[in-house]
């Protein structure tokens, strides 16, 4: 009898699964490794029109107060530039486990919030 070992996905894998199931499976232009353990994810189009980046880090570090999940950031921008997908992941990588909670400015508009389960 073989018996085959039964791999259990990491953070990172089931974030990734998470973010294909949000973007109905389409895959990320690229990834940026860097700032030190931050990633930034990128799609281009996803929405319409809009450059989207998405993190993984931020939630490494452990806080007390997320009991539920924990955060990570997603910027949506009307741009092409690329250099945005970079303020994210150093806003990420600024706040890991300083910044108790990451809430948008009253005077924004925020339409969605995707937190990332544990």
């Amino acid at each position: 009898m073989i018996v085959q070992a039964r791999h259990m996905a990491s953070r990172v894998e089931k974030y990734l699964a998470h973010l294909d199931r949000l973007s109905g499976g389409r895959r990320p232009r690229s990834t940026k490794q860097g700032l030190r353990g931050v990633t930034e994810i990128v799609y281009d189009n996803l929405p319409d029109g809009l450059l989207t980046a998405l993190t993984y880090g931020l939630s490494l570090a452990e806080r007390p107060d997320w009991q539920h999940g924990s955060p990570e950031l997603c910027l949506s921008v009307s741009s092409t530039n690329v250099i945005w997908t970079h303020a994210a992941g150093f806003l990420a990588e600024q706040l890991r486990g300083t910044c108790p909670s990451v809430t948008a400015a009253p005077s924004t508009s925020v339409s969605a919030s995707c937190p990332s389960q544990r």
